[in-house]
């Protein structure tokens, strides 16, 4: 989102489970374990994303893998789809390209067979995937030192040594960060600030230290990309 304002004063300064089916002697089966290292559980991701899995025996030692599968669904739906077969590594890693999830919370169940035995393991986390309907978007900027909302900055309002303060507001905004830019420069001019309940407070401590207006813009990112960076006056 873009605005512009001007001073009249110098600015100065749900839950993871897992479970193994035991077709073999104790010690190969009831302590194979598998887990995800990406994305882990109760976390927000893009969709399609690469997910990565890790099986072992409890005490961390590495097993080699037959099989990898996974399965996903919404959490509002019963059945999980079809299985997914994985790339299988060495030390018990599997991965998964390109996995597609719908928008929303969605369950993804990771089984895997470990080499030359009938032993299994499964772990099922929840993630919630953003999709079209979750991505983060400015709807508003608001700044509380502007007490007569005028959009300029009197000598009242802020003094000589006072940063100006922008308050960024907006929706689905879990997991992105927020940091404030000069439209002509592109050049930050506040730091980069984490999103927290959808909203973020950013101080202005770059801006060059004279009278003047300026003309700025919010950029919101996500794993350091930019995600809906939304122009306006």
């Amino acid at each position: 989102m873009r605005f512009s304002f001007k001073t009249t004063v110098p600015l100065l300064g749900l839950l993871a489970v897992a479970g193994c089916r035991c077709d073999g002697p104790v010690d190969e089966c009831e302590n194979l374990v598998v887990a995800f290292t990406a994305p882990t559980d109760g976390t927000t991701v893009d969709s399609p994303l690469d997910v990565a899995v890790t099986a072992s025996l409890k005490d961390g030692t590495a097993v080699e893998l037959d099989s990898a599968k996974l399965a996903t669904r919404l959490s509002s739906q019963a059945d999980f789809g079809s299985d997914r077969v994985g790339t299988l590594g060495t030390d018990g890693k599997a991965t998964f390209s390109a996995v597609s999830l719908p928008a929303g919370a969605n369950l993804m169940r990771a089984t895997i067979q470990k080499k030359g035995t009938t032993c299994t393991a499964s772990s099922t986390i929840t993630v919630t995937a953003r999709g079209v309907a979750l991505q983060p978007k400015v709807t508003a900027i608001s700044f509380p030192q502007d007490t007569n909302h005028d959009g300029t900055f009197n000598a009242v309002e802020l003094p000589t040594g006072t940063k100006i303060q922008a308050v960024i507001t907006t929706t689905d905004g879990a997991g992105a960060s927020v940091t404030v830019k000069e439209v002509s420069t592109s050049l930050a001019a506040s730091s980069t600030v984490a999103i927290a309940n959808n909203t973020a407070t950013v101080t202005l401590d770059n801006l060059a230290d004279t009278n003047g207006s300026y003309d700025l813009f919010a950029e919101l990112t996500n794993g350091g990309a930019a995600v809906n960076t939304a122009a306006g006056n």
